[in-house]
């Protein structure tokens, strides 16, 4: 890479640190381009040079969100039990939404959507997927009880699990969210077997 691509690269990710610092903080809403710019010591228009709208910027970020997930899941995958493995798993991703800031931020912009003037990917559809294949494999490995809707199940698990990593950023920033996170899997193992 050339020097100034070099520069381009740091750039941009400066950028998309300070936004994601400031989507997190304010939502999509109440972020500010200016503010950004202003942080980074940049003019709108190179802030715009890199990114041509505020909304590029957020897709950007929750576009990046999806990234960290699959050598996770491959590693949940060498788990002998199919449950343990997705509660590893649920773990892994709670304590990402609890200290990295780009999760947060991506976590902050799906429930903005609506106010996003750009697409944005599709929230929970990967994650019902997943989880819906461990169900699967726990279901064969005997580990749950046969014939359960697994679709509707999966789909249940993922709910549950964004509902409480919300009300744990409610109440206290994420810092119980270990905790939740265990609390909720001791009430879904009840169910499940």
């Amino acid at each position: 890479m050339s020097r100034r691509s070099d520069q381009r690269a740091a750039t941009r990710a400066a950028i998309l640190e300070v936004a994601a610092e400031e989507f997190e903080a304010n939502g999509y809403v109440g972020a500010s381009l200016s503010e950004i710019a202003e942080r980074l010591d940049l003019t709108k228009g190179a802030l715009y040079f890199h990114y041509p709208s505020k909304g590029e910027i957020a897709k950007t970020i929750v576009q990046k969100y999806f990234e960290p997930w699959p050598p996770v899941v491959e590693e949940a995958e060498k788990h002998e039990s199919p449950i343990k493995a997705l509660m590893w798993l649920s773990e892994q991703v709670a304590t990402s939404y609890r200290d990295d800031i780009h999760i947060r931020a991506a976590v902050r912009l799906v429930r903005d959507r609506a106010s996003i003037d750009v697409e944005l990917p599709a929230p929970f559809v990967d994650w019902i997927s997943t989880t819906r294949s461990f169900l699967e494999r726990a279901e064969a490995a005997g580990e749950i009880r046969a014939g359960l809707p697994l679709e509707r199940f999966a789909l249940l698990i993922v709910a549950s699990w964004f509902g409480v990593q919300q009300v744990s950023q409610d109440l206290d920033e994420r810092k119980s969210l270990l905790e939740f996170n265990s609390s909720l899997w001791e009430l879904l193992l009840d169910g499940l077997r």
